[in-house]
C-alpha cells in the first residue's frame, strides 16, 4: 500500500518542524550550558583569591578587564578577562639604571624596581640576551602612599618588567643595613663622612650596596618610574581567566585590543580579616568591591546584549 503525495508532504513537513524545534532547543541549551559556565569560572577565580587571602594572611584582589581579538570596525569579537593578584612583598628601592649580571649596562633605559627582601635572583634567569629580552612579568601597586589604583584598571596599576633579573648599586654613600646615606649616619654618629664610607665597626658596611631588581620591560605601557613609591605593596598574578567569546564583565563593550576596566565592578579586593572561613564564607561583596555583572554581546558593537547573571555572596558560599 503505497502514500499519497499529500501525505508524503504531510510527514516531510512534520520532519521540518520537529528539527528546527530540536536545533533551537539544542542552541538553548547550549547558551544556557555556556552562561552557566561563565558564571561558575569567575566565581571559581574570585573563591581561589578568597582562599588565597585567608591562608596566606596577605591582601588579594581580582581584577576585571575586557578587550577585543581586534578592532571594533573590523568584526573584532569582544570577551571579558579576570586576573587574580597577591600582595608579594614591598618595594624598597627605586633605581635609576642598573646593570646585567654580566657587568653590562641595561638594555632598558627606565631603571628598576628592587625589593632587597625578595628572591628574584632565585627566580628569574640573569640573562639579558634578546631573547630574554622579550620574556616579560606585571607587578601590581597594590598600594601606596599616593592611592593604590587596581580599581583604575590593569593598565593604570601596573607595570609590564622584564623577566630577568639585572643588579643595582644603592645612590652613592647609601648603606642598606642603615636605611640612610653615610652622610647621614655619620653625622648622626659624629664620625667623618668621608673617611668612613666603608666603615664596618658596627656592622654599617657601604660594601652591601648591590641588590638585585627586575627592569622595566621596553614595552610598558603601565606605570612608569615615577608612579611607584618606596614602601608601595605590589602583587603578583596568581591566576587568570579569560571568558568566551562576547561574554564581558559589566556591561560596557570594549573598543579594541587594549585592556579596558570592566564598568560597575572593576576590582574586588580582600584583606586579612574579610574571609574568616574555608568553608563557609563570612564577607560580603560590597566591601570587596560590589558584586560582578557578566554580559553577554549579541552582536558585534554592543548595541544587542543581554544579561548573564551576576556573582553575588550567595552564589559563592553556595558553590564552595
Amino acid at each position: 500500500m503505497g502514500f499519497s503525495l499529500i501525505e508524503l508532504i504531510v510527514v516531510i513537513g512534520l520532519m521540518a518542524l520537529l528539527s528546527t524545534i530540536s536545533i533551537g532547543g539544542y542552541f538553548a541549551a547550549s547558551r544556557g550550558m555556556a552562561a552557566r559556565g561563565v558564571m561558575q569560572d569567575t566565581a571559581s577565580i574570585i573563591r581561589q583569591a578568597m582562599q588565597v587571602c585567608l591562608i596566606d594572611q596577605v591582601p588579594t584582589a581580582v581584577l576585571f578587564s575586557n578587550r577585543r581579538q581586534g578592532k571594533k570596525e573590523d568584526g573584532g569579537e569582544a570577551y571579558g578577562t579576570a586576573v587574580a593578584i597577591k600582595m608579594a612583598g614591598r618595594i624598597s628601592y627605586i633605581a635609576k639604571s642598573g646593570k646585567t649580571a654580566a657587568g653590562k649596562s641595561l638594555p632598558v633605559s627606565d631603571g628598576m624596581l628592587v625589593d632587597e627582601f625578595a628572591d628574584w635572583n632565585q627566580s628569574y634567569p640573569m640573562d639579558a640576551s634578546d631573547s630574554g629580552k622579550q620574556r616579560a612579568v606585571r607587578l601590581y601597586q597594590m598600594s601606596s602612599p599616593q592611592g593604590h589604583k587596581l580599581k583604575q584598571g590593569v593598565k593604570q596599576c601596573s607595570s609590564l618588567m622584564c623577566a630577568w633579573v639585572g643588579y643595582t648599586q644603592m645612590e652613592a654613600d647609601y648603606m642598606i643595613s642603615a636605611r640612610m646615606t653615610v652622610e647621614d649616619w655619620c653625622s648622626l654618629n659624629h664620625r667623618d663622612a668621608k673617611g668612613n664610607k666603608s666603615y664596618s665597626g658596627i656592622g654599617y658596611d657601604n660594601g652591601n650596596d648591590c641588590r638585585w631588581g627586575l627592569p622595566f620591560h621596553p614595552d610598558n605601557k603601565g606605570l612608569g618610574k615615577s608612579a611607584w613609591h618606596v614602601g608601595d605593596a605590589y602583587g603578583v598574578e596568581i591566576a587568570s581567566l579569560d571568558l568566551p567569546k562576547n561574554y564581558i564583565f559589566g556591561s560596557t563593550p570594549p573598543k579594541g585590543p587594549e585592556l579596558e576596566a570592566a564598568s560597575g565592578t572593576s576590582a574586588l579586593v580582600f584583606t586579612p580579616g574579610m574571609v574568616t572561613s574555608a568553608s563557609a564564607y563570612k564577607f560580603s561583596l560590597g566591601s570587596a568591591g560590589g558584586n560582578v555583572l557578566i554580559t553577554l554581546l549579541n552582536d558585534i558593537d554592543g548595541s544587542d546584549k543581554s544579561p548573564v547573571g551576576t556573582i553575588t555572596d550567595d552564589l559563592l558560599k553556595d558553590q564552595d
